[in-house]
């Protein structure tokens, strides 16, 4: 009766699918209905639950579905779409159509079982792993960005220039702002670890542009 989750929009799939997880299999013990499988009478049997851990029950349907990761419409819809019923085909030995569905390592199935333990692994979400990596990214650039502007401060009250002669790394005096920086980051690990060379080529904060923009504001202060 679910929404199979190839139609449900991408941005929300796996929402739903953590939903669906965290409330568990639908494993109700119940009067299971009887079907009539050619001249014989079938159901479900509960004791499959404790066979197949992964295995829940549709009243509705009167079937059993396996669908959490079904990423597209599929032609062989026994499980992802309609639910499997053929109860004959359960407990027939190596034919058991439950068992044929679980496969090997690498079955659908099987996979669809690490992608539980990935979703269900907070940690690891991409969204908190890019979150994580961007407030890290703020803090560096906001200690980078601090470290200039204070150099930039002092060197502007003792009236001192700010640019060198040649500011290229391999030179040995790049100036009093950049070697003022150098000197902060020789007292400081943690600025040492994300100024100069150690910063993104568009994010040193050292440019003349910036250097002039700095003074001008600091100069109104």
């Amino acid at each position: 009766m679910r929404t199979p989750i190839w139609q449900c929009p991408v941005n929300e799939r796996d929402a739903i699918r953590r939903a669906y997880i965290l409330r568990g299999q639908y494993q109700h013990v119940m009067e299971y209905t009887r079907t009539k499988l050619g001249e014989q009478y079938r159901r479900f049997k509960k004791c499959w639950f404790e066979q197949f851990s992964w295995l829940e029950y549709s009243p509705n349907k009167d079937a059993v579905p396996c669908f959490l990761f079904q990423v597209k419409k599929t032609h062989y819809p026994t499980f992802t779409v309609n639910g499997f019923r053929s109860w004959k085909r359960v407990n027939v030995g190596k034919r058991c159509a439950l068992w044929m569905h679980v496969g090997g390592p690498t079955s659908p199935h099987n996979n669809a079982v690490q992608s539980v333990g990935v979703l269900m692994n907070g940690s690891g979400h991409i969204d908190k792993v890019m979150h994580a990596q961007t407030s890290e990214e703020v803090n560096k650039n906001r200690l980078r960005l601090k470290d200039t502007i204070e150099s930039i401060r002092w060197l502007c009250l003792q009236g001192c220039a700010l640019r060198g002669h040649d500011e290229s790394s391999s030179f040995d005096n790049q100036g009093n702002l950049m070697e003022m920086i150098k000197l902060m980051g020789k007292m400081n690990v943690n600025i040492n670890n994300v100024v100069l060379e150690k910063a993104p080529r568009n994010e040193k904060y050292t440019s003349p542009d910036i250097q002039k923009i700095f003074c001008i504001f600091l100069l109104r202060e």
